[in-house]
């Protein structure tokens, strides 16, 4: 199946003069300049299953990384950084929390 979409995809790319994947759309990136976009960038990655509908529970989503920064099981990402960002484990707690209310506040439509 690999062999099969790689050549379709390069026949296509050929023919219609183009360049990139057909399957999967390009992702956007943008460098991280302060520290203020970076724990924007932070909560954004944890609010995602919020934002697209799939659980009304962010703190509580099983596969978000936001679960291995508040376990205190072992893990391999390095949890550190961010804990000693926000000053501490309470804190980044309280800054998700905050943020969370925040969110879903704008999507009522309460500023």
């Amino acid at each position: 199946m690999s062999d099969l979409a790689n050549s379709y995809a390069k026949w296509v790319n050929i023919k219609y003069r183009r360049k990139g994947t057909l399957f999967m759309r390009p992702f956007k990136r943008k460098r991280i300049e302060d520290d203020f976009q970076l724990c924007w960038a932070f909560w954004y990655i944890h609010r995602n299953p919020l934002h697209h509908h799939y659980t009304n529970d962010w703190a509580g989503w099983n596969y978000s990384s936001y679960q291995t920064y508040i376990s205190s099981k072992p893990t391999v990402l390095k949890t550190k950084y961010f804990i000693d960002f926000f000053g501490g484990l309470e804190r980044l707690k309280a800054h998700h929390q905050l943020q969370a209310e925040d969110y879903v506040l704008s999507l009522v439509g309460i500023e």
